[in-house]
């Protein structure tokens, strides 16, 4: 038991292995001593750091529960949310991955959902695989084939967009391409009633830009799920110029009543979360291309806590979806990142990640849940034209390499306004990156480390340029020993009322 505890916690969780210990020290003794024994065993592990930090979690989990997601903190969000509207005729319009996934979400959840797709084959071959999920045991690791059946009254297909005309909220869940997201929407538009919201599953596409498409965009806005939607619990819900208040908290309340996690964010590009996921990607490529070893890198990161390493992440993520990511990103913040090189030439050469069964590593099998059969032997060819000078790192300066990027990218998003303020930024990143939760976030992180040491600690790569300069806020915080993580005012942001 002692070893599948250590397996399933890396030695970062102390309690499991502290209860283990102290019921089978307690069982021979009598339940006056075994009560004693307990309560110190108790008692030491609530004044560890890793405690702190998850009591915190829950707090900023709680807190988030009870949001409404315009900036107050109802003390009963029941009592809140009374007023709110609620959904209960939603669509999905695109059979592919993610809105494949957002139809099983709501199943799952009980609703009554309709899927369009124009293709008729994507839409049959997708609703097999919909009903298996929305079924899935967790418990048992598998479909309940009986749950999937009852679940089959609940999904209505159909190829006739006019299908979603009653819906009270459509998800658009359709390829990543600006002008096709348009057309869709407009039509979208044209067959539900006037007071229908209209969501958009996007990662890339700004919901300026693709509410430009509208008649009405103030009930329009981002809904982004992550992939796969089953296990990630996060949605960003994001705010264009012109989404009402009104919206805002109807979608707020909708994915809470999927069970999700959601984190009002301004309409900005990368979001939140694929904004501060950047840097720490972008890094991983330029240490590869200096010479450290693939799998070090990894381990690194697996190391601090992250459920995968970096160049595991690419390969899960897909490298052609990263790419694209990587340019509208790159264009964004061009000042402290370029767009890899090392990225597209693995594009060009066909190995996109788990998908095709290549990547930064090889696999045994292709699919989202493929194994790692061994590193991709071929990819030092595809990397050689792009190497930097060679340097010795040590693993502590490959861990500073990889999250002091990510730490400095989300003080520049609180610079920015695109969040309410540091918590969430870290229940953010816990629940879409699985940040460690024993760490607290990445902001909580970094007051472990204190603002003066996380200066310190950049002025050592110097060398790499703006991409480890500390911006304002850092110096700021090591002048006055204020903490980044701190919940601060919550002050709502382009506030509209329709």
């Amino acid at each position: 038991m002692g070893a599948v505890i250590a397996g399933r916690t890396k030695g970062k969780y102390p309690a499991p292995m502290a209860a283990l210990e102290t019921v089978v020290q307690g069982s021979s003794k009598s339940i006056h001593d075994a009560a004693s024994l307990e309560s110190k065993a108790f008692a030491k592990l609530a004044k560890t750091p890793v405690a702190k930090q998850l009591v915190r979690v829950y707090r900023l989990s709680e807190r988030n529960r009870k949001d409404g997601g315009l900036g107050d903190l109802p003390k009963d969000s029941s009592e809140d949310y009374m007023a709110v509207q609620r959904f209960n005729k939603p669509s999905v319009v695109g059979a592919g991955i993610m809105g494949a996934g957002i139809t099983s979400r709501h199943l799952r959840s009980g609703f009554i959902t309709n899927l369009v797709d124009i293709d008729a084959n994507a839409l049959q071959k997708s609703i097999p695989a919909i009903l298996e999920e929305a079924a899935w045991d967790r418990y048992h690791q598998k479909t309940n084939h009986k749950k999937a059946s009852e679940l089959t009254g609940l999904l209505m297909s159909s190829t006739q967009l006019s299908a979603i005309s009653e819906s009270d909220i459509v998800v658009e869940s359709v390829t990543e391409r600006t002008d096709l997201k348009q057309k869709v929407l407009a039509d979208i538009e044209a067959v539900v009633s006037s007071s229908t919201v209209i969501c958009t599953n996007t990662s890339t596409n700004p919901i300026a830009t693709l509410a430009a498409a509208l008649s009405s965009p103030a009930r329009f806005c981002g809904m982004h799920f992550f992939n796969p939607v089953r296990r990630m619990s996060l949605v960003e819900v994001i705010r264009g110029p012109d989404t009402s208040d009104s919206t805002v908290a109807a979608v707020v309340l909708h994915a809470k009543r999927l069970k999700k996690v959601p984190i009002v964010v301004q309409d900005s590009p990368g979001f939140l979360v694929n904004r501060v996921l950047t840097p720490y990607l972008h890094e991983s490529v330029e240490l590869l291309r200096e010479g450290v070893d693939l799998e070090s890198i990894d381990r690194v990161s697996r190391r601090f806590g992250m459920p995968l390493g970096p160049l595991e992440l690419y390969d899960m993520v897909g490298l052609d979806t990263a790419f694209y990511a990587g340019l509208v990103m790159a264009n964004a913040i061009g000042d402290r990142i370029d767009a890899s090189p090392v990225i597209p030439a693995l594009v060009k050469a066909g190995w996109l990640g788990r998908k095709t069964g290549c990547g930064f590593y090889s696999y045994k099998s292709t699919g989202h849940d493929a194994k790692i059969a061994t590193v991709n032997e071929k990819l030092g060819t595809v990397i050689e034209p792009y190497r930097l000078p060679e340097r010795q790192i040590t693993d502590d300066e490959i861990c500073d390499r990889l999250f002091l990027p990510m730490l400095l990218e989300s003080l520049l998003v609180l610079d920015e306004g695109i969040v309410r303020d540091g918590c969430d930024i870290d229940l953010a990143v816990i629940h879409a990156l699985g940040f460690p939760a024993f760490r607290g976030g990445v902001l909580a992180w970094g007051d472990s480390l204190g603002a003066t040491e996380v200066v310190r600690r950049l002025d050592q790569f110097k060398y790499l340029g703006a991409r480890m300069i500390a911006p304002a806020r850092l110096l700021a915080h090591a002048e006055s020993g204020l903490p980044f993580a701190s919940p601060g005012e919550r002050v709502p942001v382009q506030q509209k009322n329709v």
